[in-house]
Order: C-alpha cells, then sequence, then structure tokens
C-alpha cells in the first residue's frame, strides 16, 4: 500500500516567539530549552506547521493534544495511536509530516558544502568518491540531498544521528519510501515513510 503522506512548512520570517503562545505549554517548555533566538523560531515554524496538518487531517489543534515521546526520544500522539507524526528545522524553515497507519521522519537541511569527514558517517566509498569528482554545486547538493534522506530515514525508525558510525553507511530499504517535495534553493527537504507491518 503506497503511503499517504502530508506535510507542511512554515518560514520562520513570519514567526516571532509570541507565535508560541497558540501551542500547549509542554511544547513552550520544550522550545524555551533553545538559547538561542533562531532556534526557538525554527522551533515554533516546525509546531506550527504541525499545528496546520494537525487541524486538517484530525480536527484538532495541538495545544488541544497530548504529544509524548518515547524510549528514543520520537514524538507521538498516545491518544492516536493510528497517526505518526515528525518535525525537523533548520536555517529558514520548520517543517512537519503526518500520516495515518504509517511510520514517518522528516528533515530539512540547508545546503551544505561537502564534507568528507561527516560524508564518513552515511556514505559509503564507492557514494564518497562519486561525488567527490562532481562540479562544486552538484557535489554539494547531492551531499546534502543524501544527508537530508538518511536523516528523515534515521527519525523515521527513531534511532536518530546518534548511531551513526565512521565507516558504516547507511542502508535505506527498498521497502522505506522517499520523497523530495521542492522547498526553495538553498534548503532540500527529504520524508521518508514505511507501511506498519500488519497486527
Amino acid at each position: 500500500m503506497t503511503a499517504m503522506v502530508w506535510h507542511e512548512s512554515v518560514n520562520i520570517k513570519y514567526i516571532d516567539e509570541e507565535a508560541a503562545l497558540r501551542l500547549s505549554p509542554v511544547r513552550r517548555d520544550y522550545i524555551n530549552r533553545f538559547r538561542r533566538s533562531g532556534d526557538r523560531r525554527r522551533a515554533i515554524a516546525a509546531s506550527l506547521a504541525l499545528d496546520r496538518l494537525l487541524v486538517k487531517h484530525l480536527g484538532l489543534y495541538e495545544r488541544e493534544v497530548v504529544i509524548r515521546r518515547d524510549g528514543n526520544g520520537k514524538p507521538f500522539l498516545p491518544d492516536y495511536p493510528e497517526w505518526h507524526f515528525n518535525i525537523s528545522h533548520s536555517g529558514q524553515w520548520g517543517v512537519a509530516a503526518i500520516s495515518r497507519s504509517h511510520v514517518v521522519g522528516i528533515d530539512v537541511q540547508q545546503l551544505s558544502s561537502f564534507d568528507r569527514e561527516v560524508a564518513q558517517f552515511f556514505m559509503s566509498p564507492r557514494e564518497i568518491s562519486d561525488i567527490e569528482v562532481l562540479p562544486p554545486g552538484e557535489r554539494n547538493f547531492r551531499f546534502t540531498c543524501r544527508w537530508a534522506q538518511c536523516e528523515a530515514y534515521l527519525k523515521m525508525k527513531g534511532s536518530g544521528v546518534a548511531t551513526l558510525r565512521r565507516g558504516t553507511p547507511v542502508i535505506i530499504p527498498a521497502a522505506v519510501s522517499i520523497i523530495l517535495p521542492p522547498l526553495d534553493g538553498s534548503h532540500l527537504l527529504a520524508i521518508a515513510s514505511e507501511a506498519l507491518a500488519p497486527a
């Protein structure tokens, strides 16, 4: 079955910190842990993107739902176990994805320069060699794109980047769908989803 995944994006240029008042106290407490204003605004933008999805698909505002975290820190909706969501923020964007009956992970990455040291944590030696011979613009795009795909996949699994090991490439199984919806010229978006196994 093809996963139905919906996503929303919110640009932080439209966000001030008072926008957090629209969110639940739990979410506001989480956002207030960020020391830098830019990080708080990005987290608010991602939460508001999630809010839009919850309104559109569940008819509820974020402040009306309970959001908890599992043992790996991945958020979930205990009162709506058939719904899965994930959020991310970077640069000018906060993003969220939601899916019914499919596990989902989302990642937004600001376009960055190729970094061989970082690439060794999620790419194979062959991938690195193939990217290194590309012109700089394409090299940076491919590097950032692969990084966003890997992060979305790891977030979908609930494991996160802490599990990465140098020299161990991230293999994304064929059963996982990765979509790359357009965002803007300096940020890349990746969404990973996988159908839940039948109970």
